[in-house]
């Protein structure tokens, strides 16, 4: 009996995005072109322009289907702070399993595309039940996706694993000044003695709970008249 020739599925902009996004985490954001793009598909490249514009068009749609990847509480299932802590590390975990895509989110609004526009209607409509006023939530949103995004870019690096990195620092701070630099190094030694390690999720946990509480604390004087 002859076989059916293989019939690959038509290119959907879904199927499409998906395809980008896995050359991305593969091989990085520099490997992705139209052609490569083609490829993956097995198609021509030009055909994808039926879908996308141009390469521009690609990076905002790419940044789009990573923030739709994130994973938000259901509205009113948790306290408004809680929900944004849950909301900071959603993100963070998200951007972590894309580090090729982060640096293209530093470069492009998030206004730019729906998914992110829901993900800033999220992040507002939780911060104003807090109480803060409107501008205040916008500033509250806007800061928490920065720090978000930064803490992400620092914590990413691409010529050298979490072990490397770890390693250089360590040979770093044995070769400082005890003169010049003590306060440092009695803080490493107080941390090596107590058994501590670096935990890149507590360094990000820790200052983003420093935001909401902050946060809590501006709500609380504005209720109150302060």
């Amino acid at each position: 009996m002859p076989t059916r020739p293989h019939v690959r599925p038509p290119v959907t902009r879904s199927r499409l995005l998906k395809a980008a996004l896995h050359v991305v985490d593969a091989e990085g954001l520099d490997a992705l072109t139209m052609r490569r793009l083609g490829r993956e598909l097995g198609v021509e490249a030009m055909s994808l322009y039926h879908h996308v514009p141009g390469k521009g068009a690609l990076l905002d749609a790419l940044v789009g289907a990573v923030v739709a990847e994130i994973e938000l509480p259901e509205p009113g299932s948790l306290p408004w702070d809680e929900a944004l802590m849950a909301a900071g590390h959603a993100m963070r975990a998200t951007l972590l399993r894309h580090p090729g895509v982060v640096a293209v989110m530093a470069t492009r609004p998030a206004f730019g595309h729906v998914e992110g526009l829901d993900l800033i209607e999220w992040l507002l409509t939780v911060a104003q039940h807090s109480g803060l006023d409107a501008m205040e939530s916008m500033y509250a949103t806007r800061d928490i996706g920065i720090y978000v995004l930064g803490s992400v870019l620092a914590e990413i690096d691409a010529d050298e694993s979490r072990e490397e990195r770890r390693a250089r620092a360590q040979e770093s701070f044995g070769s400082l000044d005890p003169q010049r630099y003590p306060v440092q190094l009695a803080a490493l030694n107080e941390a090596r003695d107590a058994g501590a390690v670096w935990d890149e999720r507590e360094l990000f946990d820790l200052g983003l709970r420093a935001m909401v509480d902050g946060l809590k604390t501006r709500a609380r004087r504005r209720k109150s008249g302060r």
